[in-house]
């Protein structure tokens, strides 16, 4: 199934948290320091306007 990119609209869009890659630094004296790097998810919800207008038309929301 295909759509017309000119008939999708986000619908929902969220952003939640995600791993932490954690890498050692090395540091003087055979130490080392930790470094923390966050990730996240991104997820986007994709609706096609046309569907949408077809299912309000056969409810009769709306008119021709």
């Amino acid at each position: 199934m295909s759509f017309n990119e000119a008939s999708l609209f986000i619908s929902k869009a969220e952003v939640n948290e995600g791993t932490t890659v954690k890498k050692l630094k090395p540091r003087a004296s055979g130490r080392s320091y930790l470094i923390k790097r966050p990730t996240c998810h991104i997820t986007i919800v994709l609706k096609d306007i046309s569907l949408y207008e077809r299912n309000l038309y056969e409810k009769n929301i709306i008119s021709l």
